[in-house]
């Protein structure tokens, strides 16, 4: 190694910096030493692989990949992140508008090549000497999957950047993420470029996560008068929290924002006359399994109308019950049932309240973003409950501590554990409930029992255990 390094960016867990590599400037990403572990050094590969594959333009370009020291060699192309350069009092509207211009070309490219970035934000756009000189970089979430389901994540290990990331990257509503997470996230960057700070500003996650599912930010030209207001709209679709409300393409975004250069606030012009989607997403399918796909839509039609099953899904290892699971999930979120699914082997187990509570945390958080009247009428049941109850409650399920006032208040008394799931429960009736429970061969059969149990009283609830 050459010349002297200069750290540009640090995180916990990687460090970037400029420097010399076989004599030319390069920028090199790496990973802690203490920070080194299977599931970093498995991300850096799958960045690499990406970035690869990749033949854009509008892509800072990996040279190598150093697996021996745990990084990654790119090339430099110079410039500064959007995420510093968007606090400059020296960019102009004008060069704002080039550059948010250049950002949807970039975007488009890596759409076209079939890969979602998922972490689209400020700190991953670097500008060259001109606005229109655009590179993106961290392909460490990216995906060519043209849809996912995201699993319900624990806190702190969301795939994303809260500030910037799309409701349904968050795993706590019902929707498929594909391509179109990428265009709330543009919104998003795109508010920070021409505001100087993204849509919604909080240091506690969960306010964040619940705003980004739950609220429309100020518009931009609410924000600075010197905003147009067809530039604020044009952000405001971005940000729709429903993905078909947004942009279907970066490419339409891209042709409203010329659109919108050429005649300023002269001329009104309707958003979107070019959008179409960009991209075919195609489902996932499952080929040879009619029979249990045939059984999955009729426990589903079932518990919809009112029943409460049991699905059991059983085999060796490697047969596919994972799978099925995933299709159970997928149709059962997509019919508008609230859906859990918990790996049994990775919960910490003191008595059989806490399987509930593993399931119900995921389906509280999806009770609380519907955003629909069924979603009004469910958050009106749940701010009857008693105040024992949420007292009861509120320790095991912060989103309901979060969303509900009555929640997070101090209580005298809490009732005890059992009663309050019960009533809980009693309060999410009649939204049909999908529960999946992986892996319960390592659970206490007493405490898999009164799980079933206490499943047995209910109605609209499909219990799935693998």
């Amino acid at each position: 190694m050459n010349g002297v390094d200069r750290v540009i960016y640090e995180s916990a867990t990687t460090q970037v910096k400029r420097s010399l590599w076989e004599d030319q400037p390069v920028i090199i990403k790496s990973v802690k030493p203490d920070a080194i572990t299977p599931g970093a050094i498995a991300r850096f590969q799958h960045e690499f692989r990406i970035n690869q594959s990749l033949t854009s333009t509008c892509v800072c370009r990996a040279l190598a990949l150093d697996e021996a020291q745990h990084r990654i060699i790119f090339e430099d192309v110079g410039g500064f992140a959007l995420r510093d350069l968007a606090q400059s009092d020296e960019l102009a509207l004008d060069e704002r508008l080039d550059l948010a211009i250049a950002l949807t070309t970039a975007l488009q490219s890596i759409h076209d090549e079939g890969v979602i970035h998922r972490d689209l934000n400020p700190g991953n756009v670097i500008v060259g000497e001109t606005p229109s000189d655009v590179h993106l970089i961290d392909f460490g979430l990216a995906s060519l999957s043209p849809r996912e389901y995201p699993q319900q994540e624990q806190m702190g290990h969301l795939a994303g950047t809260l500030a910037y990331i799309s409701p349904e990257q968050t795993g706590r509503v019902n929707r498929v993420v594909d391509y179109r997470t990428d265009l709330y996230s543009l919104g998003a960057t795109l508010y920070t470029l021409f505001c100087r700070h993204p849509p919604f500003v909080s240091q506690d996650p969960l306010e964040l996560i619940h705003a980004q599912i739950a609220s429309m930010p100020k518009p931009l030209h609410v924000v600075d008068p010197a905003i147009p207001q067809w530039l604020s709209d044009v952000v405001q679709k971005l940000l729709a929290k429903q993905p078909e409300n947004r942009y279907q393409s970066a490419a339409a975004v891209r042709d409203d924002l010329l659109e919108g250069q050429r005649h300023g606030n002269v001329i009104p012009f309707r958003l979107g006359q070019t959008d179409a989607p960009g991209q075919l997403a195609l489902p996932k399918r499952l080929y040879g399994r009619q029979l249990h796909l045939a059984c999955i839509q009729d426990v589903l039609t079932r518990t919809n109308r009112g029943e409460t099953l049991l699905l059991e899904i059983t085999g060796a290892s490697g047969v596919g019950k994972t799978a099925l699971s995933e299709v159970l999930v997928r149709d059962a979120a997509e019919q508008g049932m609230l859906v859990a699914r918990v790996d049994a082997p990775a919960l910490v187990l003191q008595n059989a309240e806490s399987l509930w509570l593993a399931l119900l945390r995921p389906v509280v958080r999806q009770a609380m973003s519907m955003g629909s009247s069924s979603g009004d009428r469910l958050l009106s049941q749940l701010e009857r409950l008693p105040a024992v109850t949420l007292a009861a409650l509120s320790a095991h399920l912060p989103d309901l501590r979060h969303g509900l006032q009555r929640a997070s208040a101090q209580a005298e008394a809490a009732e005890p554990l059992p009663a309050a799931i019960d009533r809980l429960l009693k309060a999410i009736h009649p939204q049909p409930l999908c529960l999946v429970m992986e892996d319960v061969d390592r659970i206490p059969e007493e405490f898999l029992q009164r799980l079933l149990h206490g499943a047995a009283q209910r109605r609209h609830l499909l219990l799935a255990i693998t």
